[in-house]
Order: structure tokens, then sequence, then C-alpha cells
């Protein structure tokens, strides 16, 4: 039966203790964040009051199209003249007009902006450029808002007022030099146009007197109604020809003697019509025959003598019909050519006389078009309406828009915690350490035990201590409770050094030594042995003098410890270079079979499994193994050294943890990193 206390890993936890752990993994280091906390203020507070006031001048105008009066004009050729005239009107052009360096440029000559930038033209450009916005109100709207930032408030909204009025002018000055343009432009086409079309005039007249020509279209009308007539017969001949030279080659065809003829071929003679009706008929006659009787048959035989001589009367008939049909088409095609050639030479004079009233009429248009648009220029000439409506005034906040406290303070606050967090998280990434219980849980084997970290000269130290007794008390009722039947041996091992392994196993042993049980401490840490030292027998002789045959008798190993009844202990004896090699000798499976017969449990002080082999020499010797693990201290890599002691053959069934120096009061687990192991020699007599 498993103990209340026993901590089992769960295959699936709750979502809220990864956010939990998370929070508190970076609420440990609240220290941290109040520091950048007052940093951040601070500078955000000298940044404010060092830094000027910004304020912002704003404007909203109408730009006008000054094509909307002439889009009411139909006239295709008359609007796309027009376009050439005037300055784009989409209103992404105007915005780019607006801030354009020419523009800005007139504004800084005529505000005398020189000064303010001692004397530096491109100075003051620059300022403009970098503190002027020009945005659409909306979508397909044809309003701007225009807005300028700057230390000056009222110089902002002179800027404002004095670019409204530059672009003004230059969108007038830019309009009367495109129609100025235009006029000249058109004079001298309506001058060439106008020479053009009195010579194109005589033209016409001089030829249609000198060829006589009066009306030559009701002759040609003729001319083509009877050629159109010929090609008409042409082709109804070579339809009927086509149509007897198939039925021709069909009945030629051996292989296809007996199949039926089209009776709608096309074949206009009634006489070669009734023919192929026969001829089919004779046809379906001897396919019905053929159902009931033989080839052979006299009936069949009979049958098929008449169509074969329907056939040649037919084959006599149609290559006739084929002879006149071809004489016909040859006939018609010449009287087709004939009326061909007629209508050809006939309208070379109208399409002469065609094309020069063609150009004629022209350029009569193109002059009356270009007269039209000589008079619009003119009148743009003379009109000078602004380009722009004002919608509101220039005008400047009353408030300055930055340095803006709330976001100065809000944002190094945040830029402040972000780098806190920023550095903690990398410290998290490459640690090394186990510094959560979670990481542990992770592994897989249950937890028999947390040992709480004791702070060294804290005021609540004696109370820590009691609080430890009671988690050994716990570890002792789980590990009881986990140990299969009949188990004795208990090996504690970690998986590198300073884990608290030996301090474990003496005060694991000593509590089993409590319950009126004998309890025997095995120091198998050959290498660097500590238990001898602990109870100052660190000279008696142990089991690697056993091991390497110095010593026989078992019972010459155990020594009893002082103040406890029930609890015992063996030493590791001589140091031994060899120790991995005595411990894989078949001495050591005699002397604990020796052991359990006199005592109730066994615990044995192994070395690190991470750092030496000789731990995995014990396996045949264990029952149940607890694996000690020092948040702060013990490596992440822990699951490799755990994934090697399973393929040696250990069994997770009989494993579990421990968990050494848990710190609750400082974060959800944290810890802090140091340990002290004079505790056990101070207050050893608690339990």
């Amino acid at each position: 039966m498993k103990s209340d206390e026993m901590y089992f890993p769960q295959q699936t936890e709750e979502k809220g203790n990864d956010g939990i752990e998370l929070i508190y993994s970076y609420l440990i280091h609240w220290k941290w964040f109040l520091a950048i906390t007052v940093l951040a203020f601070l500078g955000a507070y000298i940044y404010i009051r060092i830094t000027k006031p910004v304020y912002q001048a704003t404007a909203a105008i109408a730009i006008f199209d000054t094509e909307d009066d002439d889009r009411e004009s139909n006239d295709f050729f008359s609007g796309s003249i027009r376009n050439l005239s005037l300055t784009g009107n989409r209103l992404e052009d105007e915005k780019v007009v607006l801030t354009s360096r020419y523009i800005l440029l007139r504004v800084v000559e005529s505000m005398n902006m020189y000064d303010d930038f001692d004397g530096d033209s491109l100075r003051a450009l620059a300022h403009c450029r970098s503190n002027l916005s020009v945005a659409s109100a909306s979508k397909n709207g044809s309003v701007l808002n225009i807005t300028f930032t700057d230390t000056e408030p009222e110089r902002g909204r002179e800027i404002l007022e004095t670019l409204i009025k530059e672009y003004n002018l230059e969108a007038l000055s830019h309009r009367r030099r495109m129609a100025q343009a235009m006029i000249s432009f058109l004079d001298e086409r309506l001058l060439m146009i106008s020479n053009s079309l009195g010579y194109t005039e005589q033209s016409v007249q001089s030829y249609k007197t000198q060829e006589q020509l009066i009306d030559l279209r009701t002759n040609m009308s003729m001319d083509l109604n009877a050629k159109q007539n010929y090609e008409d017969k042409l082709m109804d001949v070579e339809i009927q020809l086509h149509m007897s030279n198939y039925i021709y080659e069909f009945l030629n065809n051996q292989s296809k003697q007996y199949q039926l003829l089209p009776i709608n071929s096309g074949v206009l003679r009634t006489e070669v019509s009734e023919m192929i009706g026969n001829y089919n008929q004779q046809v379906l006659e001897r396919e019905r025959m053929l159902k009931t009787m033989e080839e052979r048959n006299p009936v069949v035989v009979k049958q098929t003598e008449t169509i074969n001589a329907i056939r040649r009367n037919l084959l006599s008939s149609v290559e006739g019909l084929r002879e006149g049909l071809e004489m016909s088409r040859n006939e018609i095609m010449g009287k087709s050519e004939y009326f061909n050639l007629r209508v050809k030479n006939m309208p070379k004079h109208e399409q002469q006389v065609q094309s020069m009233n063609r150009h004629q009429q022209l350029e009569s248009s193109l002059y009356m078009i270009l007269l039209e648009q000589r008079e619009r220029a003119r009148i743009e000439l003379a009109i000078s309406t602004d380009r722009v409506r004002i919608i509101e005034e220039p005008m400047y906040s009353v408030a300055p828009i930055a340095p803006r406290s709330t976001v100065i303070y809000g944002g190094s606050l945040l830029m402040g915690w972000i780098a806190v967090a920023g550095v903690i998280f990398l410290r998290n990434m490459l640690r090394k350490k186990i510094v959560t219980l979670n990481e542990i849980e992770e592994v897989g084997l249950p937890i028999v035990a947390k040992l709480p970290f004791i702070k060294r000269g804290d005021r609540s130290e004696k109370r820590q201590l009691q609080v430890l007794d009671e988690a050994f008390r716990r570890m002792r009722s789980n590990v009881r409770a986990q140990l299969p039947v009949d188990a004795k041996t208990i090996l504690i091992t970690s998986a590198g050094s300073n884990e608290g392994k030996t301090f474990c196993s003496i005060r694991l042993a000593k509590s089993l030594s409590l319950l009126d049980c004998r309890v025997l401490l095995v120091g198998l840490d050959l290498r660097n042995p500590q238990i001898g030292k602990f109870f100052g027998e660190e000279d008696k002789i142990g089991i690697a003098d056993y091991l390497s045959g110095k010593v026989s008798d078992p019972e010459e190993l155990i020594h009893p410890v002082k103040d406890s009844f029930n609890l015992f202990v063996v030493t590791a004896g001589t140091h031994n270079e060899q120790s991995a090699e005595l411990l894989e000798r078949n001495h050591l499976n005699a002397l604990f079979e020796c052991f359990r017969l006199h005592f109730d449990y066994i615990v044995i002080d192994s070395a690190p499994i991470g750092l030496v082999v000789d731990t995995f020499s014990l396996l045949r010797v264990t029952d149940y193994t607890l694996f000690v693990s020092r948040i702060g201290h013990t490596d992440r890599h822990m699951t490799e050294i755990l994934s090697e002691m399973k393929n040696n053959g250990w069994e997770t069934e009989k494993m579990a943890m421990i968990v050494n120096c848990v710190n609750h009061t400082e974060g959800y687990y944290y810890h802090h990193h140091r340990y002290y192991y004079y505790y056990y020699r101070r207050y050893s007599h608690y339990e």
C-alpha cells in the first residue's frame, strides 16, 4: 500500500501549472523589476524635462478639378486635347506637389526662414519636409488635411498659410503657361489645315471634270448581282458533282456491295433518286431473306443477281450525270470570271472619288475641332480663379503634442521590463542546472521526499529543522510503502557530487532504525568515502578490505553506531584504485547475502552514477534505488543518466526520486544555491 504523501508525476498536468510557474520564475526577480522601474521613470522624467515641447498646426483645403466643365463635351478628341493642357487632377499627385522641394523652397524664400537656421537654406528645407504631412480626408473626396509640427507654434501656422498661397500661385501660373502654349500650337495647326482643305476641294473638282464622272453605282450593282447569281449556281453544281462522285465510288467499292445508299444525297435528277430507292429496297429484301435462308439458296441467289443488275444500271446513270455536271461547272465558271473582271474594273474611278471626299471631310472636322479648342484656351488664359478652397484656416494647438508624458513613462517602463524579462529568459535558456521541481517531475519517477532548504542563521532555523525532520519521516513512510515484498537493500545515488546523497543515506538509515528495525548503513562510495569520516571510523577496515581478500569474516566489517541501538555501519575501508573491479567480484553477492540474514534494512551510500561506473556494479545486490537530485545543483541532463541506468538493467518500478534543497519561500519551487551539510551533524538527534 502506497503512502498518502507520495508524489507521483501526472502524465497530463493542468495547463495552469506551467503558467503559474512561469509567472513565479519572473516574480522571483522582483528586485530587478523594481530597480528597472525606478531607472525607467527617472530617465523618462529627465527626457521630458530637457526636450522642447512640439506643437501642431493644421489646415484643411479642397482642391478643385479644373476639367469638370470640359467633361460635358461628348467629343472624344476634344477631351484628349484638353487633358494635354492641364496638370493632373488626381489627389495623390497633388499631395506630392504640396510636399515637393520646389514649393517648399518658395515657402522658405517667402518667409525668409534662413535667419532661423543660420542662413542655411538646406536646413530650413529639411525642417519643412520632415515636419510636413499631407493626408486625404476621405478615400474618394478632394479634401486634404495638412499638418505641420514645430517647436514654435506661430511659425508653424505661418508656414501652412504660405504653403497654401504658393501652391495656388504655382497652379495658376502653370495653367496659364499651358493655355498659352496650347493657343500657339492651335494657331499653327489651323493655318496648315486651312491650306490643305482648299487644295483637296480643288483636286476633287478637277478630277471629276477630267474623267467625266457622273454615277457608276447603278451599273456596278447590276454586275455584282449577276456575279453573285453565277457563283450561287456554281456552288449548287459543285455540291451535286461531289455527291455524284461519292455515290459512284460507293458503288465501285466491292466491300460495300450490299450496303444501303443514302437516298437524300443532293442529286437533283429524279430518275437517279428513284433508282437509288429501288436499289435500297432490294438490298433490304435480301437482308430479310438471309435471316431465314442461306446465301446459296436459289431465292437469295436470284435476289442477289437482281441487285447486281440494278447496281450496273445505277453506275451507268451516275457516270452520265457526272459528265453533265462537269460540263455545266466549266460553263458557269467562265461566265463568273467574266462578271468578276467587270466588277473589278468599274469601281476604280468611284474609289478615287470617295477617297478624296473622305480626306476632305476629315480635314473639315479637324478644322472645326481646333477652332473650338482655341476659343477654350483663350477663355482659360483670361480666368484667374484659385485652384484651392480653404476649408479650415491654419491654426495651431494650444497644448503641445510632444513629448507625451504618459507614452514616454509607459514606454520606458515597458522597455525596461522587457529588457529584464529578456535577461531572465536568456539566463533560464542558458542555465545547465535544474532549478524547479517541475523539471524533476518530468523525469517520470515518483518522488518520495522533498527536503526543504534551510537558511543558515535565520531566526526560524529551529522551526525549519523540524520541517526537515518531518520530511525525512515522510520519506521513510514512502520508501517502505514502495519497497517490494521481502526487499531490504536500498541504494542511494545521485548524478554528481554534493547532491546530498550521503546526507540522505545517513538520515534515512537513522530514521528506519527508530522503528525498532535493525538497519545497516553501507558506504560503497569507494573513491570518495564519507560514511567513515562522518562517524569517525575512517581508519577501520571496510568493504574494500573484504573484497580485496584482506578480511574474510563479514562480522569484522560491521560497527555499531553510538547512541543508536539498532543502527550499524560498514565503511568503505582502505582506499583502492581498482574500486570498479572490486565491486564486480562475486564476494560482494555473498557479503550482502550475509547482511540480509542479520538486518531488516540495508542502506547503501554509493558513488555518483553520473561520474563513475561503480554504482552500475551494485545492481545485482540492490532491491530499490533512490536517486537524489538537488535543486540548483543537479545537471539538466539528468534524464540521460537515468536512461543509461534503465539500459543497464535498472527497473523504473524499483526507482524513486529524492528532491533536495527545495525552497518554498522564494518563488514557486525556487531555491538558494547554498546548502548546509552541517545540519545533520548539529541536529542529528532531531527525529
